[in-house]
């Protein structure tokens, strides 16, 4: 349930329920125990289980939301519930997601189906008797490492975690299509449509993946395995004009900080393509007919020239294959872009402030799953600095003295969120002074911040704005410091431009303390698109 704030266009969120938001049609029936251990049920809500101390997540919530899945009918848990509970909700973050076994006033952790740790806030209640098992299983939620489709496609499991959805991906068949059925696995689906159909919580975003659907609801999901192209992103073709392909290409939409699908599928007929060469194993790639395609002027037009440097002639662009096409073995067309024409940086300035409780040395590893675009003082192979308390930091490799560690670059699977805040632009400057002291930013960092950012909200009447925290930061670009800090903050700001004034949820921040050795990280995400919906 939802309660609305007219005079700010916003939302607060005073209950969550993952398996009815965002709404669903079709989450298909409730699957039979292949091990016969369970017998599985369509998720029911439990409103009174509460294993965790209450005081975190969204105002008005335990911190806390569990679901019955069913009851063991056999074995070590025989006569026990199978209960999914997902503790510590954070709008920034997914929280944490375990399967525990109910029996009586005993409950224990499957640990291989739950989270690696038990998060800071929530605690554990007192008087609660909180077990762990690491080594049971439940083939019913084991799936191979990858599959094999009926047309002889090879399908990989995904590392992605699903922490946009809120750190456990559910099962929706709307707006997919079933495609094969694997003796393990069961049915597979993927997308069914290559356009975004709404806004808000009930969007859906084609991603392109190969989805099953697990016996507790949860979504699991598969990636197409291009096979003529190599782990350094260099597709092994050979052109008409006898020409070997030397360059770096990606088949991801890139949108956000990083990839916003698994494969990008271009909605183009075989009439609109001309063939232009063949991968090592003789399938057809193509590319557009014509060439004033709009894809290809708008891929010029917005190409990123160095400073310094001369844009290409529109001729010269053409002759580097800078978009081709090659159709899956689903019949889809996949995108691949010539990397040297993909906009250079996606995420906007991050910076990385260091505040040991003494000068030491310090060493920064940093891993965009994109790879970097910039960085200053140059990574190399990671950072090696001397930093004091004030953040002043010296770069060893160089002897240069800097105020943070600044660099650009692209993580992986990535959405904008959903819920987040509208403001007028008459607002942005107080509206950011707030969220970014919410946040954990002191005085210093948010003037940098806002010295950056505020500039490039200044052209439409109104922003959609929405922030990001350690967990999804630590999914795109994950994080390593020697010595290991006390406190990590880690900030990652979405804005898109509207046309008018639209309807989103928002939620509340939960402000982070700063004690010890702390290192803070603030970045954006530059775009351009405007939303204009109703």
């Amino acid at each position: 349930t939802t309660t609305t704030t007219p005079d700010n266009g916003l939302s607060e969120i005073n209950t969550y329920d993952a398996f009815k938001s965002p709404e669903c049609k079709n989450r298909l029936e409730v699957l039979r125990s292949k091990s016969g251990i369970i017998q599985w049920q369509s998720p029911e809500k439990i409103s009174d289980l509460l294993i965790f101390s209450t005081g975190s997540g969204l105002e008005g919530t335990t911190g806390e939301t569990s679901y019955m899945l069913g009851h063991f009918t056999q074995g070590t848990y025989q006569g026990g519930d199978l209960i999914l509970t997902i503790a510590g909700y954070d709008p920034m973050g997914p929280g944490f997601t375990y399967h525990i076994v109910r029996q009586g006033e005993k409950f224990t952790i499957l640990g291989k189906y739950s989270s690696d740790a038990l998060p800071d806030v929530p605690v554990v209640k007192k008087n609660v008797n909180l077990l762990r098992d690491e080594i049971f299983d439940i083939s019913d939620l084991d799936f191979p490492g990858s599959l094999t489709a009926s047309n002889g496609a090879k399908l990989a499991r995904s590392a992605e975690s699903g922490f946009f959805n809120r750190g456990l991906e559910i099962f929706c068949a709307d707006n997919l299509i079933k495609v094969f059925v694997d003796s393990d696995a069961g049915d597979v689906y993927t997308d069914a449509s290559s356009q975004p159909n709404g806004y808000g919580a009930n969007a859906y975003f084609p991603k392109f993946g190969f989805y099953v659907k697990a016996a507790d609801g949860s979504l699991v999901t598969y990636q197409l395995d291009v096979n003529f192209m190599g782990s350094d992103h260099i597709p092994l073709i050979i052109y008409s004009n006898g020409k070997k392909n030397t360059q770096e290409y990606s088949y991801q939409h890139l949108g956000g900080c990083g990839a916003s699908q698994y494969l990008d599928v271009a909605d183009v007929k075989l009439s609109d393509l001309i063939k232009i060469g063949e991968t090592f194993n003789g399938q057809i790639i193509y590319t557009y007919k014509d060439s004033k395609a709009e894809d290809l002027q708008s891929t010029y037009d917005n190409l990123y020239v160095p400073e310094g440097q001369k844009k290409p002639s529109y001729s010269v662009f053409l002759t580097d294959y800078p978009i081709f096409f090659w159709q899956d073995p689903f019949g889809r067309f996949a995108r691949f872009k010539n990397m040297r024409y993909q906009p250079m940086a996606e995420c906007g300035k991050p910076v990385i402030y260091l505040y040991p409780e003494q000068t030491e040395k310090v060493s920064v590893k940093l891993n965009p799953a994109g790879g970097f675009t910039y960085s200053e003082p140059d990574y190399g192979s990671g950072w090696n600095v001397i930093a004091d308390p004030k953040s002043n930091i010296t770069n060893l490799a160089d002897g240069k003295n800097y105020p943070y560690l600044f660099w650009e670059g692209r993580g992986g699977i990535y959405r904008t969120p959903d819920r987040g805040f509208v403001v007028e632009q008459k607002d942005i400057h107080i509206f950011l002074t707030d969220k970014l002291q919410q946040l954990g930013l002191n005085n210093k960092e948010s003037a940098d911040f806002m010295e950056f950012w505020e500039p490039k909200m200044q052209g439409s009447p109104y922003y959609f704005v929405t922030f990001m925290g350690n967990t999804v930061m630590d999914e795109l670009a994950p994080l390593s410091i020697t010595p290991k800090p006390d406190t990590v903050i880690r900030v990652l700001m979405d804005f898109t431009p509207l046309d008018h004034k639209i309807w989103v949820e928002g939620f509340n921040i939960r402000t982070p303390e700063r004690k010890g050795f702390t290192v803070v990280e603030w970045g954006g995400v530059l775009r351009n698109d405007k939303i204009d919906k109703n």
